[in-house]
């Protein structure tokens, strides 16, 4: 499903341009279930990709990454945020044990109420590398 820069637009018709400024390019971010991740894209290529599993009402954020053609264009924190407002709308609590994940909820006290041991004070991990997979590139 679509989302736009302000989050989810689930109620649009589909090929509905989104964008509202001409000039810049097209991101959408988009959940596949099916695939067990969201998908991020700017003018209809793969950018980036949030990968999860989803069981009992809470979503597991597994890995995040995007392609280096793409990268410096703060893509994965978009992802990132459109993946946890989805979240919200839906009423899924978040386990963020993807490392990119942790550290953008603990930098956005808004995202903190999501993450499903919220009781134990949210400790974001320590900074790791960043690995990409062949499927991401651009």
């Amino acid at each position: 499903m679509p989302m736009n820069a302000k989050g989810m637009s689930h109620d649009n018709e589909p090929g509905m341009d989104l964008s509202t400024d001409l000039a810049d390019p097209t991101i959408q971010t988009n959940d596949h279930p099916e695939r067990g991740r969201y998908e991020i894209s700017v003018d209809g290529r793969l950018a980036g990709v949030s990968q999860y599993t989803l069981k009992a009402g809470v979503i597991t954020l597994t890995h995040t990454e995007v392609g280096r053609a793409f990268d410096g264009r703060g893509l994965g924190s978009r992802l990132i945020a459109d993946a946890l407002d989805d979240a919200r709308r839906l009423g899924r609590r978040v386990n963020p044990v993807c490392p990119f994940t942790a550290r953008f909820i603990g930098s956005h006290p808004e995202y903190q109420d999501l993450v499903a041991d919220a009781s134990q004070g949210f400790i974001p991990p320590t900074t790791r590398s960043r690995r990409r997979t062949p499927d991401t590139r651009g």
